[in-house]
């Protein structure tokens, strides 16, 4: 596991050489190269000489994260909770080869899909949930389950959302941190006790230790813009112990607002499952 998580570093930090914004960076840490980084002997030393990286600065100046010698832009599938293949309407972004979409918006078609789980940001949810009504009626009375997708640069879902949520489809809630590539980066088991962090695409740090500070993400995977060390809006501590799920590795407690209030709460995202057959709406 170890070896495939710094070979995949690797691969991002000579991607990251290809960008306006990381070169002066990794020129100045004597990794002017990608030979030299492909020699490390621990990539990790090497991504701590990198700054942390305000999220609105990414977010609203890609040009300079742009590897332009990268050009694979393959759609991800979508991981989700529930055993088998269960009918999954999801925003755009991901890819499975019996995507149905919806291009006129929110309507009819969507219900008589039967979707059994449904996958989106916070937002999308519930403008569905205004769409179609309350339970038992049409599109919520087949739902087995939610996913909320979290960009990096987003807040988690706090206690309060999670309730209108299950308020709104009864039921359970679920989130998802996705990469701005769309992969995978943590998730939320059913044992809802922290953001498991997918060890081949992510690499988490903590600022604040045990106590919980600036959670900085990066990510593994996106070698067309890379994205490291990011600073999330999360509070969090790193954890090691085993999983009430049953699963090693380590996870992420993050604090999430409850109205004025402050909670630690193991707030996080959904497991990998099997092929899922999305719908775009």
């Amino acid at each position: 596991m170890q070896a495939a998580t710094d070979a995949n570093l690797r691969r991002v930090l000579a991607a990251a050489l290809g960008t306006e914004f990381y070169r002066p960076w990794l020129e100045a840490a004597a990794l002017d190269s990608p030979d030299k980084i492909a020699l490390l002997r621990d990539p990790r030393q090497a991504l701590r000489q990198l700054p942390p990286l305000p999220a609105a600065f990414y977010c609203g100046h890609r040009e300079q994260f742009r590897n332009p010698a990268e050009r694979r832009f393959g759609l991800p599938d979508l991981d989700h909770p529930l055993p088998g293949k269960p009918r999954i309407a999801v925003v755009p972004g991901f890819h499975h080869a019996r995507i149905r979409a919806f291009p006129d918006g929110l309507d009819g078609a969507l219900i008589r899909f039967g979707p059994q789980v449904l996958a989106g940001p916070l937002r999308r949810l519930e403008q569905l949930a205004r769409e179609f009504g309350p339970v038992p009626s049409g599109l919520l009375a087949a739902v087995h389950a939610l996913i909320v997708l979290v960009r990096p640069h987003e807040p988690l879902l706090d206690e309060t959302g999670r309730a209108r949520l299950w308020e709104l489809f009864q039921a359970p809630v679920y989130q998802q941190v996705v990469g701005f590539d769309g992969r995978l980066l943590a998730w939320e088991c059913e044992a809802h006790e922290g953001l498991h962090l997918v060890a081949e695409h992510a690499i988490a740090e903590s600022c604040g230790g045990a106590a919980g500070g600036p959670l900085l993400l990066t990510s593994l995977t996106d070698r067309n813009f890379p994205m490291l060390r990011l600073k999330t809006p999360w509070p969090a501590a790193l954890i090691h112990s085993l999983c009430g799920c049953g699963q090693p590795g380590e996870r992420i407690f993050v604090r999430v607002e409850r109205g004025d209030a402050k909670s630690e709460d193991a707030a996080g995202l959904v497991a990998a499952g099997a092929a899922a057959r999305p719908v775009l709406f």
